[in-house]
């Protein structure tokens, strides 16, 4: 194999085990207890458990749960969900698709972000 077929192949193998592992600690960083601290609490969960195997709990229903590109879906035996998420340490903030609050709720637009502490 010539120098530079193996130089890519190694790069290659790189790659590809870094994004694996990034997408493994986004996901795990979302694993764990979280309660509600700041929002409303009408049509939003108020505690959740995510499980490292995409499952959990939210407001004592079995739920399934993914990431995918900064979003969090949810699907509860109510109905599905997704928001934008960002985490830091213990602290967990879902707003809508752009980032900036309005959670939708039933009957309007409620601009605010729903804040989370791990427990």
């Amino acid at each position: 194999m010539n120098k530079k077929l193996r130089f890519f192949v190694i790069l290659l193998i790189i790659l590809v085990f870094g994004m694996t592992v990034l997408g493994c600690n986004e996901k795990s960083a979302l694993v764990g207890r979280w309660t509600l601290k700041e929002g409303p609490t009408y049509n939003n969960p108020e505690e959740m458990v995510l499980f490292k195997d995409g499952t959990g709990i939210v407001d004592g229903a079995g739920i399934t749960w993914n990431i995918d590109n900064h979003y969090l879906y949810i699907t509860h035996p109510l109905g599905s969900a997704s928001w934008y998420y960002d985490v830091s340490s213990s602290r967990l903030t879902l707003s809508d698709s752009s980032g900036k609050g309005g959670i939708l709720l039933e009957g309007g637009r409620m601009n605010t972000f729903l804040h989370y502490q791990k427990n």
